[in-house]
């Protein structure tokens, strides 16, 4: 059999992040408001030494865990050094979804500390850092180009998704570190998709930008300087993934807030059929007759209700399928035991 590719989330780069937002079926766009009402605080950069990242992980992540201290001291949830768990991200077995295997960790999460306790730390993740010493401000008004394979918004004209891709502060979209941060963030929903874990590229001092879901969709905001990055951090933290907070006398969320904290989760069967499928589908229609075409195209619809495998990259073991229906393996005789359903689709 045919191993499959396997790439380190550390070398990811425009290429390889092209290919798992094609194959996923992601979007990519910037946040189009501003937040406001936010409890604003004065925000102390962090002062990098001279020594490597990992040795300076307990003084990062007590920087980290000092300006979301009301979190923290909730005991829900703890800081993780995920530097020391090189497999935390990891994902293989979704080549057709993704890609290709991922492999890798981030530098710092907030972990739900039951998780942290029965040794599954990847279903507890709540918030990713992503860390660079330096990320480079791209000159005022140039426009950050797409990452190769983007999807505009379906709600956006072609110029109008290129115009969310500006960044006035920050860094480029197109850089390896933005790739990273966005691959990190898929993982991330992948491995708890209840709680929405959100990402955060920084240097720990002046650049900030934070990334999450909301269903297939990627979006960003670059905060103007940390005060603002940290404060809608905190926003979201003390509540739960939806929004709402335990504590009825604390304050309600600021309203500008409130889309992003009730974002909608990652939909993993969705990914199935909306990006790597019908993409593998795409490249054999060359190959296949019309209707050969038309009956698998059916086939990835009725699979994307039904969540059947249409196409396996990979060994999968079987499972019996619904209603007595089933899918086999495109290059063999697909087979239904409801042939009228599949008629009515491709006529």
């Amino acid at each position: 059999m045919h191993k499959s590719k396997s790439v380190r989330l550390s070398n990811i780069d425009t290429s390889e992040w092209g290919t798992v937002q094609r194959s996923a079926g992601l979007s990519l766009k910037a946040y189009p408001g501003k937040f406001s009402g936010l409890k604003l605080q004065s925000a102390t950069p962090y002062k990098w030494g001279t020594e490597g990242e990992p040795s300076q992980a307990d003084r990062y992540l007590d920087h980290i865990r000092s300006h979301i201290q009301e979190v923290v001291d909730d005991e829900q949830y703890c800081m993780y050094d995920a530097r020391r768990n090189r497999k935390l991200l990891t994902i293989s077995g979704m080549q057709a979804e993704l890609g290709f295997s991922i492999k890798g960790t981030t530098d710092a999460a907030l972990v739900e500390q039951q998780c942290v306790t029965a040794g599954l730390p990847a279903t507890g993740l709540r918030w990713l850092w992503e860390l660079k010493r330096q990320l480079h401000r791209p000159t005022s008004g140039v426009l950050a180009e797409t990452v190769p394979g983007a999807l505009p918004s379906s709600s956006t004209s072609k110029h109008d998704s290129q115009m969310q891709l500006r960044i006035q502060s920050g860094h480029s979209l197109q850089s390896k570190p933005a790739c990273q941060a966005m691959a990190a963030l898929l993982l991330a929903n992948i491995h708890a998709p209840h709680l929405k874990p959100a990402v955060t590229l920084t240097d720990l001092r002046d650049k900030h930008t934070i990334f999450w879901l909301d269903g297939s969709e990627i979006i960003f905001y670059a905060a103007p300087d940390a005060s603002t990055a940290w404060a809608l951090t905190q926003a979201l933290l003390v509540r739960d993934p939806d929004g709402h907070n335990a504590d009825p006398s604390a304050d309600s969320i600021p309203e500008s807030v409130q889309p992003l904290a009730k974002r909608q989760k990652l939909d993993i069967h969705g990914m199935h059929s909306s990006g790597g499928e019908l993409a593998q589908l795409a490249a054999l229609s060359d190959s296949m007759s019309s209707y050969e075409c038309k009956f698998s195209t059916a086939a990835c619809v009725l699979k994307n209700l039904f969540h059947l495998p249409a196409f396996c990259s990979e060994a999968r073991s079987f499972e019996a399928p619904p209603f007595g229906m089933f899918i086999m393996n495109w290059h063999h005789h697909l087979a239904w035991q409801c042939p009228p359903v599949m008629d009515s689709m491709i006529a």
